[in-house]
């Protein structure tokens, strides 16, 4: 490379110099053809270099001074060709760089440019196409929207319509069921009471009796018949039987049937009828004839309407035996008193005492 060889040139003329001024001999200059010789202290060596003196020494240093001068503009002259040479060569090479650099950066540029063009034209028309789509969207959805508002609107024009024709059907409705209502209550009673009848009569078809007596034969004087024995027990719900006592336990119409046998002399047989401990009969009597042995039946049939929790009780009274007493489960027995369920009644009772 030119640039090396100018550096060598340059580097030597820059050693002579150097090595010059160094010595500090002299300081010679020239002057046309002149040398002038600037120096303190010059020193000739008499002898010479070849023999010839003072004179043979001076012209030495000029032919010394010539050479340099002409081996330092030689350099000099070299130097400058070669780093001209060297600088022109790479300033061709440079703008060589630099053109190939220019025309690379202009095509990565354009090549760039085109991309970047092409891309934002690709973005531009997405842009677009989803502008047009939302567009379309939004335009789609505002007409169903309108549609819809206006279909509610139709709508809204005719609930009132439908409500008073609503509240029209309602009131011939709710006019019908009162209607039907006030007939079927009008039908209720005749129903209610062919009903109760049937019932009543459908109740009366049951019997609820009890039948029974007394297995202990009493003497003479007054007594409570005895209800020890059964003979039939078919009383329901109607009423209990314990000790000497019939209790109702349903209000309405009993019966209460006694046949038995006594035996007196000379005295009649008496029977009473008590609830809640007070009479509420007559003295059923049977006249005896006269004579020791004389045996008579008594009998006593006897209706009444009671309430429920009224206890009932049979009074007898004889002079000698006033009654004579049966073994359980005796079809032929000396006494028998049956009390029974008649049915209820809405009555009230006159004889009240």
């Amino acid at each position: 490379m030119t640039w090396h060889t100018t550096a060598i040139t340059g580097a030597a003329l820059f050693a002579l110099v150097s090595q010059a001024s160094a010595q500090n001999v002299a300081q010679l200059t020239k002057n046309g053809k002149n040398l002038v010789i600037n120096s303190n202290d010059v020193r000739f060596n008499r002898g010479g270099s070849h023999g010839e003196g003072d004179t043979d020494t001076v012209k030495g240093w000029i032919n010394e001074m010539d050479a340099f001068e002409t081996s330092f503009n030689e350099a000099l002259r070299t130097f400058k060709s070669d780093a001209k040479a060297s600088v022109s060569d790479a300033l061709v090479e440079n703008k060589a760089t630099i053109t190939e650099f220019n025309t690379q950066a202009e095509t990565s540029l354009t090549q760039n440019n085109e991309a970047l063009t092409a891309t934002i034209a690709t973005l531009d028309s997405s842009l677009e196409t989803t502008k047009q789509s939302f567009e379309q969207k939004v335009a789609a959805l505002k007409a169903s929207i309108e549609d819809k508002l206006a279909e509610y609107e139709r709508l809204a024009e005719t609930i009132p319509a439908k409500i008073a024709e609503i509240q029209k059907a309602t009131t011939a409705e709710t006019a019908k069921a009162d209607e039907d209502i006030n007939a079927f209550g009008s039908s209720l009673g005749p129903k209610v009471a062919l009903v109760t009848k049937e019932l009543v009569d459908k109740e009366t078809d049951t019997k609820f009796v009890w039948a029974g007596g007394t297995t202990r034969s009493d003497g003479g004087g007054w007594g409570w018949l005895g209800l020890d024995r059964v003979d039939l027990d078919a009383k329901g719900d109607k009423f209990t039987v314990s000790g000497t006592t019939f209790t109702v336990r349903k209000a309405g119409l009993y019966r209460l049937a006694y046949h038995g046998i006594q035996r007196g002399a000379n005295c009649n047989g008496y029977s009473l009828v008590a609830m809640n401990g007070r009479w509420i009969s007559g003295y059923h009597y049977n006249k005896h004839i006269s004579g020791w042995q004389t045996y008579n039946p008594q009998n006593v049939d006897f209706l009444w309407k009671y309430s429920a929790g009224d206890r009932v009780q049979l009074y007898i009274y004889d002079c000698r035996t006033r009654i004579y007493g049966s073994g359980q489960g005796a079809l032929t027995s000396y006494n028998r008193i049956t009390f029974s369920y008649e049915g209820d009644n809405q009555a009230s009772m006159i004889a009240k005492g």
